[in-house]
């Protein structure tokens, strides 16, 4: 039902949309996002319907689909929401145990996804907020499961990945606008400084 509900949600926000109500629209279209990840929560979570896997893959989709919207609407505020669903989803589905390889991949595919929508759009705000994320869940991850030289090559891995990643997304944003502004530099020296 929530599932059906959050995606009829979406549906019925292009119709708003194209009468014009562009907040009034991606209001809803936030609302029918926040209702299926909700929903793929619970479904886990609470009643055990689904396995962690499929209501993973499902949030991935839903994920998905924002940034896909975001960029057909041109709505930095549906990208915000991607972003942070994107970001929260492995935080919800959390087992306790380490998956190191899983999580920083999904991260980084996440990341990926930032640059598309990067090189299609203006939205300073969106890479600054995918750092933070991303240093948040290195050292939430760090903190809890490093302990020994196992770790270290796949670690210093997906750091160089994610360095390389976040140093596009300034280079991406340098040719668009032909340099630099402040806000990119602070990213490029909080990369640089994470790295």
């Amino acid at each position: 039902i929530g599932l059906l509900s959050g995606s009829a949600l979406i549906v019925f926000s292009q119709t708003l949309l194209k009468r014009g109500y562009s907040y009034f629209s991606d209001g809803i279209a936030g609302l029918g996002a926040g209702v299926l990840y909700l929903s793929l929560y619970a479904a886990h979570q609470y009643y055990q319907l689904i396995p962690s896997s499929a209501a993973f893959g499902g949030m991935a989709i839903v994920t998905a689909s924002l940034m896909g919207l975001a960029l057909g609407r041109d709505s930095v505020r549906i990208a915000l929401l991607a972003l942070a669903g994107g970001f929260l989803t492995p935080a919800l589905l959390s087992s306790g145990v380490d998956a190191q390889i899983q999580l920083f991949t999904y991260i980084a595919v996440l990341i990926a996804g930032l640059l598309v929508l990067t090189r299609h759009r203006d939205w300073d705000v969106l890479p600054p907020l995918a750092l933070l994320a991303t240093i948040l869940y290195y050292v939430g991850w760090h903190g809890q499961f490093y302990r020994d030289a196992t770790h270290l090559l796949p670690t210093l891995a997906f750091l160089t990945l994610f360095f390389a990643q976040f140093s596009a997304l300034s280079v991406i944003q340098a040719r668009r606008g032909g340099r630099l502004n402040g806000l990119q530099i602070l990213l490029l020296v909080l990369t640089a400084g994470f790295f």
